[in-house]
């Protein structure tokens, strides 16, 4: 706790050891010295010197402020101030004790808290409007259509609502994924599954987002014994990086999906040849809310949620996912699931 006393000219009367280590300053340098010239940054002097001045006058004071002060280095602290009025033996006012808490850090992280908080909006709000605005116009172009015309139209509007639709499933899956896991924990309703043919109704479901790019997704997947997994969880999964390699790749690109067994693990491996990330970006891309740069200046859209949901899932079923990328080469990402000997059927 920062302890202050000033008197009525402001200077410094006492100072506590906690003061002194905070602003950097040694006693002799504060003790009798004006603490609106040594420690108040200067757009601030005048106003904080008024209020003494008028505390003093009024003999009442604001009980609670807050204001920065100045280090010996000029560094900027910011203390939240509790404030009361010192007497002379007849009750007249000689000054101002103050004891404050140095909130510095705090305030900072509030502030990437909040900018956090709006960035997410924002993402999120984009992913939401982009698919919704282009389904809305297609439906307008559509009523504005002579009858005899409509139904041609909408069959050439069906890949775009389903391709936005998409989006938007995979949007709020995330979203809610994100918020569950940080609430309930994750919860997994594990069956015998075949990962081969989950795997390729994935490739299935997103060959819309591939056509559109015209991509060509190639699989390269083995038959594998059957595995304990949540079908809808590992969906999502494969989902999620199919649909980052995707956005992630250059029109007439490649994105590659391989399936093997190695020993009693089950690999899967999604692999593009687009934009890449650099080597510093990739411990951070497994955190909510983070994206590479480069989907940022390139206004591919995403709200940052896709490899942080996978992460959990794919952990949640005990496995492990890695991620390796070179700027200008691509990306690759390989999930590995611990193997199931049943050779049941599927529940």
């Amino acid at each position: 706790m920062v302890a202050l006393n000033l008197d009525k000219e402001g200077r410094v009367t006492f100072c506590n050891d906690y003061f002194l280590r905070l602003t950097g300053f040694c006693r002799e340098e504060v003790l009798e010295h004006d603490y609106f010239t040594l420690c108040i940054p200067t757009e601030s002097k005048v106003e904080l010197r008024a209020i003494l001045q008028g505390a003093l006058e009024r003999e009442e004071l604001p009980i609670h402020h807050t204001h920065e002060i100045l280090t010996r280095t000029g560094e900027r602290r910011l203390v939240a101030w509790t404030n009361t009025l010192m007497r002379e033996s007849d009750g007249r006012p000689m000054g101002v004790n103050y004891l404050g808490e140095d909130i510095t850090e705090q305030k900072l992280l509030e502030q990437k808290a909040e900018k956090a908080r709006m960035d997410f909006l924002y993402a999120v709000s984009h992913e939401l409007k982009t698919p919704l605005f282009l389904m809305t116009a297609a439906q307008e172009v559509l009523k504005s259509l002579p009858e005899q015309e409509k139904l041609k139209r909408f069959e050439e509007q069906e890949e775009l609502w389903a391709r936005n639709l998409v989006r938007l499933r995979l949007l709020i899956n995330n979203l809610v994924d994100s918020q569950r896991i940080q609430t309930t924990g994750m919860r997994l309703s594990l069956v015998t599954s075949d990962l081969t043919a989950l795997t390729k109704q994935a490739l299935t479901d997103m060959q819309i987002l591939a056509v559109k790019k015209s991509l060509l997704l190639v699989a390269d997947l083995a038959s594998l014994p059957l595995l304990p997994l949540d079908p809808e969880a590992i969906e999502r999964v494969l989902h999620n990086l199919l649909t980052n390699a995707i956005k992630f790749s250059s029109p007439q690109g490649e994105v590659t999906v391989r399936l093997r067994q190695e020993e009693d693990r089950a690999a899967l491996v999604v692999q593009d040849h687009g934009v890449g990330i650099p080597a510093e970006v990739l411990p951070d891309l497994f955190q909510p809310f983070r994206r590479a740069p480069g989907a940022v200046h390139s206004v591919i859209p995403g709200a940052g949620l896709g490899l942080y949901v996978t992460k959990i899932l794919v952990e949640a079923h005990g496995g492990t996912i890695s991620l390796e990328s070179e700027v200008g080469q691509g990306t690759t990402v390989m999930v590995h699931l611990p193997l199931s000997t049943s050779s049941e059927p599927p529940d």
